[in-house]
């Protein structure tokens, strides 16, 4: 079912303020993550994979939002500016040039640095590029979503969350994302 007029705004203000926020280009990746890559993912194949699923099974419009959202914001921590212990094992400041071994604890741990990213963007202290996410119970869902697309097993995920009166299915949500990725 396709998002209402809300939802719908809202995750478009994230997907612009999630460009912005690649602009920075802090870190020189060997990969092809960014915008485009978090686009194909969402609209070809999380997409296909979602209108695949049984009938009962269907995603709610509150989990299209979410898993949305969270499509599009799921590489960020490959572009963290805060980038230290305990996550990796240096401390990054910006400007610093980083080792290809460092580009690579970034790269193992990004779902970790992006679930950071997401909440400390809805501290009140914040100072960062906006993320355009809000501070309600969806947003806390989306960094869940995010913090397990990792190679961890779906079975330490979370089955339900609740978010607004409803149970989120995030391991249905990360398992989505993890297959359209």
């Amino acid at each position: 079912e396709p998002l209402g007029y809300e939802l719908k705004a809202r995750l478009d203000l994230i997907i612009q303020s999630v460009t912005r926020f690649w602009d920075q280009g802090l870190h020189n990746y060997f990969t092809n993550h960014g915008p485009s890559h978090s686009e194909r993912v969402h609209r070809q194949k999380l997409a296909q994979l979602a209108q695949e699923l049984p009938e009962k099974e269907r995603l709610s419009e509150d989990e299209i939002f979410i898993v949305s959202a969270a499509a599009r914001l799921y590489d960020i921590g490959l572009q963290s500016p805060n980038v230290e212990p305990p996550i990796v094992d240096f401390y990054y400041k910006p400007g610093d040039s980083l080792a290809f071994t460092q580009l690579q604890q970034i790269r193992e741990k990004k779902h970790l640095l992006t679930e950071r990213l997401i909440l400390n963007s809805i501290r009140n202290d914040y100072r960062g590029v906006s993320l355009g996410l809000g501070t309600d119970a969806y947003t806390r869902c989306i960094a869940e979503v995010c913090r397990w697309c990792s190679e961890e097993p779906l079975d330490r995920v979370p089955l339900t969350i609740p978010v607004n009166n409803l149970l989120v299915r995030v391991r249905l949500l990360v398992a989505l994302l993890r297959l359209a990725d």
